[in-house]
């Protein structure tokens, strides 16, 4: 059945049932013109959008999983400042011609990552549109004031970043061929594109830790460390060597893939080389140290081989409007 053959408030009410998942604080959740809830701490906000032919084709994911990744992208964001997620709020764009149904995994995908990390969705909006896009507010705490940010690089911290660099990026580069590759492959590299994973705890327990210095790798480890070079007014110099590619599947991934492709969504930060020791003890996933933060050329990122030697950079990161879809 197409949902233009149910109508917009016969829809919201299913989609109400199915993602509603009010929190203990919450006092006026989905319903009413706006959410209202008690909180006690500092706040976070983020916002940001999947669209289909933008960000992925239908081909690349269920509806369940652009549902949930429209969640972790977000929750990405919380996670580099050192917060966690608590609240959310959902606008679907949709076309009159998508099945009901669709909708329904859309919207099942979106509450089983919500309720596996306890976050609140209290509202949010319907709309008709060519082509789906999915569009999140997510509102987060912080203990204090003392979270994650671009600007808090120092001049000899240490560049590290958690997890692998380049599956969802060779994900994409190998989609053509995919089919080929062994089972095992395939799946590491599609379950790092469609669902990335949410690194809050690692996230705080940096801010515990003392780091001051982290974002997320959306657009590519170049692309997000420049951001924080600009932001700390520094220059960075990263080794190619050190890049952390999966061991499972490093001979089908390229420098290429970690420096540029994006969507990893790991954490990347800086922090004092005496902090690194208990860091690489104590976070529960790989951590690696891929460069360092220098006071030459600010705004700049210096690639070198591990024989020391310039590397000119081959492309730069994602750009919405350098690339405006995700089509060869």
């Amino acid at each position: 059945m197409k949902i233009r053959e149910v109508g917009e408030f016969a829809l919201l009410d299913r989609l109400s049932r199915i993602i509603a998942l009010p929190g203990d604080e919450v006092i006026i959740g989905i319903g009413d013109d706006a959410a209202l809830w008690k909180g006690s701490s500092f706040a976070l906000a983020t916002t940001d959008s999947l669209v289909a032919g933008v960000h992925f084709f239908m081909d690349d994911l269920s509806f369940r999983e652009v549902g949930s990744k429209s969640i972790l992208v977000n929750v990405s964001d919380i996670a580099a400042m050192g917060g966690i997620p608590k609240y959310a709020l959902i606008s679907l764009s949709l076309s009159p011609e998508m099945e009901f149904c669709e909708v329904e995994e859309l919207g099942e995908g979106i509450s089983k990552v919500c309720s596996a990390l306890g976050i609140s969705i209290v509202g949010g909006n319907l709309s008709s549109c060519p082509t789906l896009v999915v569009n999140v507010t997510l509102i987060g705490e912080a203990k204090d004031e003392k979270v994650l940010t671009r600007r808090g690089a120092r001049v000899s911290d240490l560049v590290a970043v958690t997890g692998y660099l380049g599956l969802a990026g060779g994900y994409r580069r190998l989609k053509s061929e995919i089919h080929n590759l062994d089972l095992r492959i395939r799946s590491i590299l599609r379950q790092a594109f469609a669902c990335p994973k949410a690194r809050i705890l690692e996230g705080r327990m940096l801010c515990e830790s003392g780091v001051r210095a982290a974002i997320d790798v959306s657009d590519g480890l170049v692309q997000d460390l420049s951001h924080i070079c600009e932001g700390s007014h520094l220059g960075a110099i990263i080794m190619i060597d050190r890049l952390p590619l999966h061991p499972e599947v490093c001979e089908f991934l390229t420098a290429e893939d970690a420096l540029y492709g994006g969507e990893d969504y790991e954490l990347l930060f800086t922090a004092p080389p005496q902090l690194m020791p208990a860091l690489e003890q104590r976070l529960p996933c790989p951590l690696t140290v891929v460069g360092r933060m220098v006071e030459d050329h600010p705004g700049e990122i210096i690639l070198l081989d591990g024989k020391g030697n310039r590397l000119p950079h081959l492309r730069s990161g994602w750009d919405h409007f350098a690339h405006p879809n995700l089509k060869p």
